[in-house]
């Protein structure tokens, strides 16, 4: 576990200089594995440890505050299935306790995308995909902007994630995937990989066991979804939605 701060938000994030680390709080994290069923107790702990660095480091500045966010790295087979049950994990605050996702931005991210070797093989690729995200960030966006994935029953899936980067190249410009059916838990590490070898910016799917919607309803749901919103503001908007849902006992 590690820990960043980033003082001043305008800095490009290809600066080196946006990120500073916070060696007070990630030495104290130095065992290098720890069991699943640490982890919600742990970040508890990480929390609290962060919450007073910050508050003692703008107690003496005016008018600022700060926002802190958690990023959760999981491997491809574990993403959709710990990706749901992470906003739940609980945090104690003043005698009371919080679902996480509603005291903090929540990030899961693929931790196969940290790796040297990742890096080195897909990261100008990634940036020359997400060129294509950055020209539509300010606008509300739809579905025909995203390639569509209609099942992932046979292999022709597969072919069509790995030929994203030729999808930059057509009139329709895609700039990620809608995931409109039910990912089966034998398929979700094949299919992440697939999105991860192929540098795919944003990619799309309903959360839960939705089996009384059909195609048509995902579709319509994901669709207004991206409307709601600037797609800049998607993740914020999202987070909203879980933090609220969380709260009343929904799922979204």
């Amino acid at each position: 576990m590690k820990s960043w701060l980033i003082p001043d938000n305008q800095v490009p994030l290809t600066d080196s200089h946006r990120y500073q680390p916070i060696s007070n709080i990630s030495t104290q994290y130095q065992k290098k594995y720890f069991c699943k069923e640490e982890i919600p107790g742990l970040v508890n702990e990480f929390v609290k440890h962060s919450n007073k660095y910050l508050n003692n480091l703008i107690e003496t500045k005016n008018n600022l505050t700060f926002i802190l966010t958690i990023e959760i790295f999981l491997p491809s087979k574990q993403l959709i299935s710990t990706e749901s049950e992470v906003g739940r994990w609980i945090i104690r605050y003043r005698s009371n306790d919080f679902p996480l996702v509603t005291r903090h931005s929540i990030f899961v991210r693929s931790s196969e995308r940290q790796t040297p070797d990742y890096r080195d093989e897909c990261l100008n690729e990634w940036r020359n995909n997400w060129d294509r995200v950055k020209k539509l960030l300010d606008n509300a966006s739809d579905i025909e902007v995203f390639e569509h994935l209609k099942q992932l029953d046979d292999d022709e899936w597969s072919g069509i994630v790995k030929n994203f980067s030729a999808l930059g190249q057509t009139q329709n410009i895609k700039i990620g995937f809608m995931i409109s059916c039910l990912i089966p838990e034998s398929k979700q590490e094949d299919l992440f990989n697939a999105l991860d070898n192929a540098a795919v910016p944003i990619a799309l799917w309903t959360r839960y066991d939705t089996t009384n919607l059909d195609h048509s309803d995902r579709i319509r749901r994901i669709d207004d979804l991206l409307k709601s919103c600037p797609l800049r503001y998607l993740p914020k908007y999202i987070h909203e939605q879980q933090s609220r849902n969380y709260t009343t006992g929904k799922k979204i």
